[in-house]
């Protein structure tokens, strides 16, 4: 399918222009994606991921961020690691709410329409800290 829009290669090209803009390191790993999703769940998941990526840029401080995707019968799964400052899940579930987290309202929504869910953790080793989004293969609108 020839569309114009995939993801695969936009966070791709998002993470090469971070790595060329010398601030921190950056990688892709695209485990499994030959299923694709709906074009329309592929550019909410790339906005939710840019807008993670402008806060950890802008916020925390980070020297990497790995993205890596993975996938099993029901899900895909999409997780950004860094190394900076980062919030875990109470601390997003407040800011989302927060009229002042704009942006992590506009991620709380986007997830809601993909009917899927999005985890802040922190290693145990605290790190680094990761955020995963979970979004169902058969998500429909």
């Amino acid at each position: 399918c020839s569309d114009l829009f995939g993801l695969e290669s936009a966070i791709s090209d998002l993470f090469q222009k971070i790595n060329g803009s010398g601030t921190l390191n950056a990688s892709v790993r695209f485990h499994d994606y030959r299923t694709r999703l709906k074009l329309e769940q592929e550019l909410l998941i790339f906005r939710v991921v840019q807008e993670l990526i402008n806060n950890i840029i802008k916020h925390s401080n980070a020297g990497f961020i790995h993205f890596t995707q993975n996938a099993n019968a029901t899900h895909s799964y999409f997780r950004l690691h860094h190394d900076g400052k980062g919030i875990v899940q109470a601390d997003f579930d407040r800011l989302s709410h927060n009229s002042t987290g704009l942006g992590l309202k506009n991620i709380a929504s986007r997830i809601k329409v993909l009917e899927g869910r999005i985890l802040f953790e922190i290693d145990p080793s605290e790190t680094y800290f990761k955020v995963t989004l979970e979004i169902p293969k058969d998500a429909m609108y």
